[in-house]
C-alpha cells in the first residue's frame, strides 16, 4: 500500500475541468497576475522617489510589496509523489488512481527532472497501442508513453516572475536545482491565492 498523503498536499489531483476547464483558470490568473504586477510595479515606483525610506527591499515592504522568491511557493519533493521514468503504466496507473493524482511527475535515475505523465497520456498509449491492455500494461515503460503536456521546469533561482507567467498554461510548475535535479512544484492554485489575497484583502 501506497502511504496516504494529507489532502492539502495534493496537486492539481481532481479530474480535469472539462473543456475549456484549463483556458478559464489560465485566463483568470493571467487577471489576477496582470493586477498584482501592476500594482507591484506602481508601488516600487513610488518607493523609487521616496528619499527617506531605508534600503530598497525596506521600501518595497514598507509598502506592502514583498521581496518574494520561488521557494516561498515550493512544495517540497518529499510532500509530493513522483515516479521513475522507467517504472511500468500499471504502477502509474496504481499510484495516480490511489492518490487520485491526474498528473504525476516523472525523474530519471540520478534525480533529474524527466518530465510529467498524465491520465491522458497513459489513455492515449492504451488506445493507439494493438494488443496493450490493462492487464499487460506492466510491460510497457512510462519511456514508451508520449508526454502530451509539457510542464516546463523553472530554476530554484528563477525570477518570480517566470514563475507566475508560467503558470498561466499549466497547473503545477516543476522546480529544479542548478544541477537540473527535480526538488519539488508549485502549484498554480498558491499562486493564486496568494495574488488574490494581495489584490483584495
Amino acid at each position: 500500500m501506497y502511504p496516504k498523503r494529507p489532502k492539502e498536499l495534493y496537486f492539481e489531483g481532481r479530474p480535469s475541468p472539462g473543456p475549456g476547464g484549463g483556458f478559464f483558470y489560465g485566463f483568470t490568473l493571467y487577471l489576477l497576475l496582470f493586477g498584482f504586477l501592476f500594482s507591484a510595479r506602481l508601488g516600487y515606483n513610488h518607493i523609487r522617489r521616496a528619499k527617506h525610506i531605508g534600503s530598497a527591499e525596506t521600501k518595497l515592504e514598507h509598502q506592502g510589496v514583498e521581496a518574494l522568491n520561488i521557494a516561498f511557493f515550493l512544495i517540497p519533493k518529499k510532500d509530493l509523489v513522483c515516479l521513475k521514468h522507467d517504472a511500468t503504466m500499471r504502477q502509474a496507473m496504481e499510484r495516480m488512481e490511489y492518490h487520485r493524482y491526474s498528473a504525476v511527475p516523472l525523474v530519471d535515475g540520478e534525480g533529474k527532472y524527466a518530465g510529467t505523465i498524465t491520465e491522458g497520456d497513459l489513455l492515449w498509449k492504451l488506445k493507439n497501442t494493438p494488443g496493450l491492455s490493462f492487464e499487460n500494461t506492466q510491460n510497457t515503460r512510462l519511456q514508451e508513453v508520449e508526454q502530451h503536456q509539457q510542464n516546463t521546469p523553472v530554476s530554484i533561482d528563477s525570477q518570480i516572475e517566470d514563475l507566475m507567467w508560467r503558470a498561466v498554461e499549466q497547473n503545477f510548475i516543476p522546480v529544479v536545482d542548478d544541477q537540473q535535479v527535480f526538488i519539488g512544484i508549485v502549484r498554480r492554485r498558491e499562486i493564486m491565492e496568494y495574488c488574490t489575497k494581495r489584490l483584495f484583502v
